[in-house]
C-alpha cells in the first residue's frame, strides 16, 4: 500500500507541474488589448542576450492614462505607448512596474528608475533634473469643469473672474496649483489666494462644486472627471478654454544620454507612423496631440 501511495502521489505532483507550466504559457500569450499584468517584462520576441534591462515605472492609479482594473491588471494609454516603444528598441527590455504616485515619486527622487512616465508636463525644472526626450509621450491640459448651469457663463479662466466665481482646491505645489499663481501674476494678480487642499479626491472635488460650496473644479484633461461625475449620478461640463496645455514627456536618468536618444527615436517613429494617435483615439476618443499644435 505504501508503495502504491507513493506512486500516486508522485504521479499528482508531475501532473501539478505540467498544469503550472501551462498556465504560465497561456498567460504569456495574452493579445495586447487584454492588458498584462501588475508587473511584466515586455520586448522584442527576437531579443538576445545581451539586451538591457531596464525598470520603467508608470502610475498605476491614472486611468485613462494607466491603472490596474479590478483583475490585476494594468492597461491604459502610457502602457501601451511604453509596450510599442519597447517593440521597436531591440537593445533593451522593459520591466513595466506600476506605482502609486507617492512610490513613483520617491523612486524619482532616489534614482531608484532608469525611466518613468506619469503624464509629466514638460517644464524647465524637469529639463534640468531629467534626460527628457525631445518628442512627446503625448499631451495634456489643466481645464476647468463647472456645473451645466454655468457652462454659458464661464468660457475661460477671466469669466471665473469677471463673474466672480470661486474655485475648488487644488492640491498644494502641485501642476495646477503652479499653473494658476503663473496665470494669476500674467494677469495682474486677480485672485487674492488659490485654494489648496491635500488629500481630497476627484470625487470630493465634484461633490464641491455639484453642492455649490465652490463653482469651478480644475484638473487635468487625462483624469475622467466627467466620467466619474456621471458614475455618482451628477453632471459637470468641461470649460472649452484650458487654463494652460503643454506636451508631456518621459522622463529618464540625467546621465542616461544614450537611452533618452534611443527612446527619442522610437517616440519620433511611433508618432510618424500614427501609432501615437491611434492610441491617443483609442484610449481618449481623440488626438490629444491636437491640444498643443
Amino acid at each position: 500500500m505504501k508503495k502504491v501511495f507513493a506512486i500516486l502521489l508522485a504521479f499528482v505532483m508531475v501532473f501539478a507541474f505540467a498544469a503550472c507550466g501551462e498556465s504560465a504559457e497561456v498567460e504569456e500569450t495574452n493579445p495586447p488589448d487584454a492588458g498584462s499584468p501588475a508587473v511584466e517584462e515586455t520586448g522584442s520576441p527576437d531579443a538576445g542576450d545581451d539586451t538591457k534591462e531596464l525598470t520603467a515605472l508608470i502610475c498605476s492609479v491614472a486611468k485613462p492614462l494607466s491603472w490596474i482594473d479590478s483583475d490585476g491588471v494594468i492597461q491604459g494609454y502610457e502602457y501601451d505607448v511604453l509596450c510599442a516603444i519597447n517593440e521597436i528598441m531591440d537593445d533593451y527590455t522593459f520591466e513595466i512596474v506600476p506605482c502609486t504616485d507617492e512610490v513613483q515619486n520617491m523612486r524619482l527622487e532616489t534614482g531608484d528608475f532608469d525611466l518613468s512616465v506619469g503624464g509629466y508636463m514638460w517644464n524647465e525644472e524637469r529639463e534640468a533634473d531629467y534626460a527628457v526626450p525631445e518628442t512627446p509621450i503625448g499631451a495634456t491640459a489643466f481645464v476647468l469643469y463647472v456645473r451645466p448651469e454655468d457652462a454659458d457663463k464661464i468660457t475661460c479662466m477671466q469669466d471665473v473672474i469677471d463673474g466672480g466665481y470661486t474655485f475648488g482646491p487644488v492640491f498644494p505645489n502641485g501642476g495646477i496649483y503652479k499653473a494658476m499663481v503663473e496665470w494669476n501674476e500674467a494677469n495682474g494678480s486677480p485672485l487674492d489666494e488659490i485654494p489648496v487642499q491635500a488629500d481630497i479626491s476627484v470625487a470630493e472635488r465634484i461633490e464641491l462644486v455639484v453642492s455649490g460650496q465652490c463653482d469651478v473644479y480644475v484638473e487635468t484633461v487625462n483624469t475622467d472627471v466627467e466620467e466619474v461625475a456621471a458614475e455618482m449620478g451628477v453632471e459637470l461640463v468641461q470649460v472649452e478654454e484650458p487654463l494652460t496645455a503643454e506636451k508631456t514627456v518621459v522622463l529618464i536618468k540625467k546621465e542616461d544620454t544614450e537611452l533618452c536618444e534611443a527612446v527619442n527615436n522610437a517616440l519620433s517613429t511611433l508618432m510618424e507612423n500614427g501609432t501615437l494617435v491611434e492610441l491617443s483615439n483609442k484610449w481618449y476618443g481623440y488626438d490629444i496631440f491636437s491640444l498643443i499644435e
